[in-house]
């Protein structure tokens, strides 16, 4: 396309800085390698953690008789490249059995806090892990730092 005159000139400027605006305001992908989560925030899902899933998974979230590791190659297998979002979904839709949902959001927010931990996933200094579900779905589980 030839681009003649003032005013097809000045389209052609416009249409490049709406394009360049647009790609500007796109969030960059986060991943749990960023820290997305408080040192705080995972001593709390430590406890919850301990109250209600290490009976089955274990102390050391290495899995038990009949339920998955949660720390190590098998969550990492699992959950590799889903986001944060469908860990917390997953948790609250089936754990602990019998008593799904009986946590509240930000409980299950913290466990998988506690998770992300026990994978040797960095913290952050001040950012929590997000309550918002949408937040949670942009946050993704890579099994090995990129």
């Amino acid at each position: 396309m030839k681009v003649t005159g003032f005013i097809g000139m000045a389209a052609a400027a416009f249409i490049a800085t709406a394009a360049a605006t647009l790609g500007a305001q796109e969030k960059p992908a986060r991943t749990v390698w960023d820290g997305v989560y408080t040192e705080a925030q995972a001593q709390r899902g430590t406890k919850l953690y301990s109250d209600n899933c290490s009976a089955c998974h274990g102390a050391e979230m290495k899995g038990g008789p009949g339920a998955p590791g949660l720390a190590g190659p098998e969550f990492q297998f699992s959950w590799d490249k889903k986001s944060v979002g469908q860990l917390f979904d997953y948790a609250k839709m089936f754990m602990p059995p019998g008593q799904q949902g009986s946590l509240s959001d930000a409980q299950y927010t913290e466990i998988v806090a506690a998770l992300l931990k026990g994978n040797g996933l960095p913290a952050s200094e001040t950012a929590e892990l997000p309550g918002a579900k949408a937040d949670l779905d942009a946050i993704t589980i890579l099994g090995s730092k990129p």
